[in-house]
């Protein structure tokens, strides 16, 4: 438990995912699905809440993100933890370079995020974000790639070999505050 307030804050709401094609669902064939995340393949949604420390809603000082991730009965199945140096964090913002685990409720990390520093597709097309998912760990199993727009949050989701899994695509006002933000996801 938060001693210092709030557990959590529902950031985010992954939408309705196409029949058939949820992350390593075994009936697509685009990859087996990693031990650890077998349980996302049962899901069509799931609920994404950033754990909140005071600490840093009262200083504005940037700690390493925790997100706990949690089916439609609210019940959390993985916990997500960046993992980025202070420097980058205070000044590079949302443009910092990270690595992110989610580890299973046994504590075995199951998956990692990885991302270099970029600039953002708004302001800088030629330069667009890039994030590599592993799993297990060290193994790349797929690319996310920053479509650019000047106002709708756009990716594409790359398979190890390079052919296009998934198209995510957001609201053009994605910056509210304590409300779903929903994604559409398709193939």
């Amino acid at each position: 438990k938060n001693p210092y307030g709030p557990q959590d804050v529902q950031m985010g709401v992954v939408g309705q995912q196409p029949h058939g094609y949820g992350l390593g669902a075994p009936q697509t064939g685009v990859f087996q699905v990693p031990p650890g995340l077998d349980y996302l393949a049962h899901l069509d949604r799931v609920k994404i809440s950033q754990v909140l420390h005071a600490v840093e809603m009262l200083t504005g000082w940037e700690r390493n993100n925790v997100y706990n991730i949690l089916n439609t009965n609210d019940q959390q199945f993985l916990t997500v933890k960046e993992d980025t140096d202070c420097c980058s964090r205070q000044w590079l913002g949302n443009l910092r370079p990270f690595q992110i685990n989610f580890t299973n409720m046994q504590g075995q990390v199951v998956m990692a995020l990885n991302r270099d520093c970029n600039c953002q597709g708004s302001c800088c097309p030629c330069c667009l974000q890039e994030m590599y998912i592993e799993f297990p760990p060290g193994q790349r199993m797929a690319t996310v790639k920053e479509k650019w727009s000047c106002c709708t949050p756009r990716y594409e989701i790359f398979d190890a070999g390079d052919n296009l899994i998934f198209r995510i695509e957001g609201e053009c006002c994605y910056c509210k505050c304590c409300t779903d933000i929903p994604f559409q996801v398709t193939r």
